[in-house]
């Protein structure tokens, strides 16, 4: 999609080299980062809920679908308190646009 200061053509050349870069999925390609990711999606017909549309004994995912990506990832921050020890991590996940 161009825009106003940005051909068509040039673009094109970006998508190419993020191709490059994280790889291909759908042509099997691998790239030069070389991270992947899985994702699920829930399967609401296979899923059972109760009134307030809660899950009581468990839920079903379909099949996954992997996909190339750059992972950011932060330090975890740990904290303690009186319930025990928690530990948290923020990170950024981008993924190639297919159009």
């Amino acid at each position: 999609m161009a825009g106003r200061f940005l051909s068509t053509r040039d673009n094109n050349f970006f998508h190419k080299v993020n191709k490059e870069l994280l790889g291909d999925s759908l042509r099997g390609k691998d790239g030069i980062i070389d991270q992947e990711v899985t994702i699920y999606q829930l399967d609401e017909r296979e899923t059972s809920t109760d009134m307030y549309g809660e899950s009581a004994s468990g839920k079903s995912w379909k099949n996954g679908v992997n996909l190339n990506c750059l992972i950011d990832a932060e330090d975890f921050d740990f904290n303690t308190d009186e319930f025990g020890s928690d530990r948290q991590q923020n990170a950024t996940f981008s993924f190639l646009k297919y159009y």
